[in-house]
């Protein structure tokens, strides 16, 4: 066997925007190929001077950044039905807000038809083992959009052996994103990599509430990042002998007041060439907020400088944490309420999905960004009832007024998401949803999470369809000891025989019987590899019982044993998408029911 030549032919060794080279020409050789697939080079300062004279005015270049001007590049040499399918820098690409990235997005997003972003940032660690920044494989074609939604997909680590060895894509890995949304909306990419269209929704309406930005904007507080040394060639006399927090973390023991006395007094004048000799921040009355995420605590922390300074002074502190003040002594309950706000699990959840490097990255988030956290309406004298921090949280839900619904998406976001990617294979959201339970137990405390998310989402279906329609659940348990690694959930529609969540103890033979019925209905056609439902980790199927002679539709969902998969805020979205799909008439009953 001779294989033809394919140095100098297909394999050219040349930059490729070198317009005098044959195929790489975007006059010459418009529209040649039909696939232009690669993992092109890029990171910080990696623009060439043929690049930049290529993109010119047309394409804006960030952070000198040569790997997204490969995408336009390709897409003007592949054919009308083609496709250009490239690893890249996530980061430039979705997730940067400053003006260049935003306008390159626009423009590619508006030019060019988007089918498809897997973000692969959660796993960039896992695919790539010396990978700083995350990346992301995205796919497009050189034809104009036409407005239909393309594939957004973010898949996790499972922590087991498979991450080694393959990539694992599950439902809600996956969302439909329009092209004018992802020009328009900044945080939709990271609020959807990690929640659903209920958070996006949420998100977008609480970025309308008050934050401490806009209150800066207005003139009603001062804000600073804390002493940066920097090179050390400034001198500024008027920070020495002032109280200053430039430990790690605050100091033991601290809730939302910070004891003065409690710090060492500075002795260091010396700061950055370039930093500002503005104090103002660092007066009292003073919120002092930390910028990472607190791995013990699982939050952000903030606290209100007391007023038993003899100095009557407030502290300065290290760049590690932000110093937020106020003129006015009536409008200290801003800072209170800030306060509270930031020590909330809602600070995490706001955060968690609209900042970049805290998604994905670090665990800690820029000056500008902590700012734009929403705080609620001021009330005075709130830290004074509050005592614990499941009052905090307690306070912020009320003051919000959120629905019950809303809070559920934070408090799992809290919970499970987070902790679940921060974590190991002994997360929460990882563990069985068995645990503490006796095998084959029936009454009214057994089966919790699976109970909860039955609750969550007929009530959802409710909503739909309306209060009187009968729609009930079954939670399949097995009733001997041994127990399987899947469970199975079925939700009965408008039955007149069935009402509430019930469970329903069956031997683990009989379980598997009725799960090799599904799977025949799942995937019908004989020897489809891999597509099983004992091969893929979560099923859902439509089906039709028969039970005393009324034919019931019913869904099935069939899912590991682990508790991520069978949250109330999961139950929200499974119900969201079944009630579209009932709504649309996107799904058809099998009539082979039993």
């Amino acid at each position: 066997v001779r294989f033809p030549i394919l140095r100098d032919k297909r394999l050219i060794s040349a930059d490729f925007f070198r317009e005098d080279v044959e195929g790489f020409s975007t006059e010459l050789d418009k529209g040649k190929y039909d696939f232009v697939i690669g993992n092109a080079p890029w990171g910080r300062n990696t623009v060439t001077e043929l690049a930049k004279s290529w993109a010119k005015d047309r394409w804006e270049i960030t952070y000198g950044n040569i790997g997204p001007l490969f995408l336009p590049k390709a897409a003007s040499l592949t054919k009308i039905d083609g496709r250009v399918a490239m690893m890249q820098p996530a980061g430039v690409l979705i997730f940067n807000q400053i003006n260049t990235a935003k306008n390159f997005r626009e423009k590619l997003f508006s030019e060019h038809k988007v089918e498809e972003i897997v973000n692969l940032s959660a796993l960039r660690f896992g695919l790539f083992k010396d990978a700083i920044s995350p990346s992301c494989i995205i796919t497009i074609s050189s034809i104009s959009p036409d407005g239909k939604p393309f594939d957004y997909i973010c898949p996790k680590s499972v922590c087991s052996n498979e991450d080694d060895y393959r990539i694992v894509i599950e439902p809600q890995d996956m969302n439909a994103i329009y092209p004018q949304e992802a020009i328009r909306d900044s945080v939709i990419f990271t609020a959807l990599m990690w929640g659903g269209r209920r958070d996006l929704i949420l998100i977008r309406r609480l970025s309308r509430e008050q934050n401490l930005n806009k209150l800066e904007n207005d003139g009603i507080v001062v804000k600073r990042q804390g002493v940066i040394r920097g090179d050390r060639q400034k001198l500024q006399p008027s920070i020495l002998g002032r109280r200053i927090l430039k430990s790690k973390t605050f100091p033991q023991g601290t809730f939302l007041f910070l004891k003065v006395q409690d710090l060492p007094i500075n002795e260091d004048q010396e700061t950055d060439s370039r930093a500002s000799t503005d104090f103002s921040a660092f007066d009292l009355p003073q919120l002092i907020i930390k910028q990472s995420w607190q791995t013990k605590s699982r939050r952000f922390q903030a606290a209100i400088t007391e007023l038993k300074s003899s100095a009557n002074q407030g502290i300065i502190c290290s760049n590690s944490y932000v110093s937020v003040h106020v003129s006015q002594e009536e409008l200290v309950s801003i800072l209170e309420t800030a306060c509270l706000c930031y020590n909330s699990k809602f600070a995490v959840y706001y955060l968690f999905l609209t900042n970049g490097s805290f998604a994905f990255y670090i665990p800690k988030v820029g000056v500008e960004d902590l700012l734009h956290l929403p705080i609620p309406e001021p009330r005075k004298r709130l830290l004074l009832n509050t005592k614990t921090i499941e009052d905090v949280d307690r306070h912020i839900n009320e003051a919000f007024a959120f629905k019950e619904s809303e809070w559920v998406l934070i408090e799992d976001l809290f919970n499970y998401t987070l902790p679940d990617f921060k974590g190991d294979s002994n997360s929460p959201g990882r563990k069985t949803t068995r645990s503490g339970q006796k095998t084959g137990s029936q009454d009214e405390n057994s089966e919790p999470i699976l109970r909860q998310y039955c609750e969550y989402f007929l009530r959802v279906m409710k909503a739909g369809f309306g209060q009187d329609k009968n729609i009930c659940a079954t939670i399949f348990q097995e009733r001997t000891e041994t127990i399987l690694p899947i469970r199975l959930v079925a939700i009965y529609l408008n039955s007149s025989h069935k009402e509430g969540v019930k469970i329903e103890s069956i031997d683990s033979p009989e379980l598997l019987e009725e799960l090799s019925k599904l799977n025949r209905l799942f995937s019908p056609q004989e020897n489809t590899e891999n597509v099983s439902i004992f091969y893929q980790r979560v099923a859902k199927i439509y089906d039709s019982v028969q039970l005393n002679g009324e034919t019931i539709p019913t869904i099935y969902f069939v899912k590991p044993d682990k508790i991520r998969y069978w949250t109330r805020s999961m139950a929200l979205r499974d119900a969201d998408e079944v009630a579209a799909e009932l709504m649309m008439g996107a799904t058809e009953f099998s009539n082979n029911g039993n």
